[in-house]
């Protein structure tokens, strides 16, 4: 099975039984414009952490965050859907949210102590 295979059964499997129109629209964009172009060729089995990140590492924090949760979430049913499929995804860090960054360093979790998401290259800059 391919990605764009899995594309077309989470739609029709879960996006349109479950999820509001208009997050069904966005879906269907993020698939088209970057998550196909990007990955619909390859066989779900062999979407490693590697495509994710290439794939992700162009877009703008949020839309990266959305098109890795969407990611995240349609390999999570391939799973339980019996699909052959690993979760590449989960590796791949999110950006924090806008001034999270500063909302940890006021509460004392950026210190060289303690692991911190402030240090990665997908922070917003606020380090």
């Amino acid at each position: 099975m391919t990605v764009r295979q899995l594309a077309a059964d989470y739609i029709e499997r879960h996006a349109i039984p479950h999820k509001k129109p208009s997050s069904l629209k966005e879906d269907r964009r993020m698939l088209k414009a970057h998550v196909l172009p990007a990955l619909g060729k390859l066989r779900v089995s062999a979407v490693r952490r590697g495509d994710v990140e290439k794939l992700l590492n162009p877009l703008k924090p949020a839309q990266s965050n959305r098109v890795r949760s969407l990611l995240l979430h349609m390999f999570s049913l391939a799973v339980r859907w019996n699909l052959g499929a690993t979760i590449p995804a989960t590796g791949s860090g999110a950006f924090p949210r806008r001034g999270a960054c500063a909302a940890a360093a006021r509460r004392g979790a950026v210190r060289g102590d303690a692991p911190s998401r402030t240090t990665s290259p997908r922070c917003w800059g606020c380090r």
